[in-house]
């Protein structure tokens, strides 16, 4: 990834830390936001609800406004297509 846009356009490099792993289940990670007070935390979970081989992904992130949720729920609706994409390619 070569940036984020952020709730004004702005773009902006992602950067941030690792909160919490579960290797192939969970994934909490502190994000950097420009202008913020603090990290965001998002959270990545997979799991496989119903044992046929399918995964379910939720995704999960702290936001201080309603601004900031409709960014982030716009940014969420992109990650499945870019997930896709990324194992279509290996």
């Amino acid at each position: 990834m070569t940036g984020c846009e952020g709730p004004r356009g702005r773009r902006f490099p992602p950067t941030g830390s690792c909160l919490e792993a579960e290797p192939g289940r969970r994934l909490v990670m502190g994000v950097d936001v420009p202008g913020a007070p603090g990290q965001t935390v998002m959270t990545l979970e997979l799991d496989e609800p119903d044992g046929a081989g399918r995964t379910r992904l939720t995704l999960g992130q702290s936001c201080g406004s309603a601004e900031e949720r409709a960014v982030a729920e716009q940014g969420g609706a992109l990650l499945p297509g870019s997930l896709t994409g990324h194992f279509a390619r290996r």
